[in-house]
């Protein structure tokens, strides 16, 4: 189990997700791209935060050599990393199974929006379903954010794993 707590809602749709490796630089890197959400109307905050330039900054979580992305309601954004595959485990996964889901992340953030947790998760390759997820515990629900993208929770709603499909990494076959 980590530090950093899931609260989800409901989704109408999937939203969009790409995952890239990149054998070069023994990186990889998943984006998230939701529908676009109903106009709200401006809020007075909102309207003087436009008038001086103020945009939200984007908060961090740092797991070992993978850092999330969130933006400033602290939903998921991204995935990055930096990992050799050749210490990954090699295991047939399960595919996951959740409801479409928008999920909001929430952690210790420092000042700058940073978190480091200190657990690392144990990653896990499936070559064959082109499938690598990070565990850090067992999960007993998941929520999926798009096709290719989920997240594993424990009971109490911690995060416990992330699940990215459609990430083939070459030298792993």
């Amino acid at each position: 189990m980590t530090s950093i707590q899931v609260r989800v809602e409901p989704a109408p749709c999937l939203a969009q997700a790409h995952s890239d490796w990149d054998s070069e630089g023994h990186s990889l890197s998943c984006r998230v791209v939701y529908p676009p959400r109903a106009p709200e109307p401006p809020s007075l905050a909102g309207i003087l935060d436009l008038r001086f330039g103020l945009t939200p900054q984007p908060l961090y979580i740092v797991s070992g050599t993978f850092t999330l992305t969130l933006d400033a309601t602290r939903r998921f954004e991204s995935i990055d990393g930096y990992d050799n595959p050749l210490r990954w485990q090699q295991s047939l996964l399960e595919p996951v199974d959740g409801a479409a889901a928008v999920a909001y992340l929430d952690a210790a953030f420092d000042s700058s929006g940073h978190f480091t947790e200190p657990q690392t998760p144990v990653a896990h390759y499936d070559r064959t379903a082109a499938r690598l997820r990070l565990i850090w515990a067992p999960a007993s629900r998941w929520h999926r954010i798009s096709r290719e993208f989920a997240l594993g929770v424990d009971e109490l709603g911690w995060l416990t794993q992330i699940d990215l499909q459609d990430l083939r990494v070459p030298a792993l076959g």
